[in-house]
């Protein structure tokens, strides 16, 4: 009698016994859809493209931190030439791609010397100034 209650009542919920043939009982399916595949797809190309970017940017500004390092470097030079001139004068000079433009006026303290450094970077001009002043006489200038 029992035995006849438990199986009316599992009749009753319209479960069954599972025959050896049967195909395994259909539950969630494991996996992704073909929508959160291609939601992903676009996820990851927005990431590679940012990085993409931002590698870009990064290589444009080393180049103009070389650029703007070249030209300091072209300017140091000429500044240290016509400080070692006794009467320096206007002039230009072309390093690689940096030219520089310079000119010579007196001031107050010496001789005031304007520099523009133009490179080839899309940063444009950099001005140098400096101030180029006879050398002590403790250095061995002439009184």
């Amino acid at each position: 009698m029992i035995v006849g209650a438990v199986r009316s009542a599992a009749q009753r919920s319209g479960a069954r016994r599972r025959e050896a043939g049967d195909p395994p009982p259909r539950g969630p399916r494991a996996g992704f859809t073909l929508v959160e595949t291609l939601i992903a797809l676009v996820l990851l190309g927005f990431a590679a493209l940012a990085a993409a970017s931002a590698q870009a940017w990064a290589a444009r500004m080393v180049a103009t931190a070389e650029a703007r390092e070249a030209g300091a470097v072209a300017a140091e030079l000429v500044l240290d030439s016509l400080a070692a001139l006794p009467r320096p004068g206007a002039g230009f000079r072309i390093e690689g791609t940096v030219r520089l433009d310079w000119t010579v006026v007196p001031g107050r303290a010496g001789r005031e010397v304007r520099l523009r450094v133009r490179g080839g970077d899309a940063a444009g001009d950099a001005w140098f100034g400096a101030v180029v002043a006879p050398p002590p006489e403790e250095l061995g200038a002439a009184p």
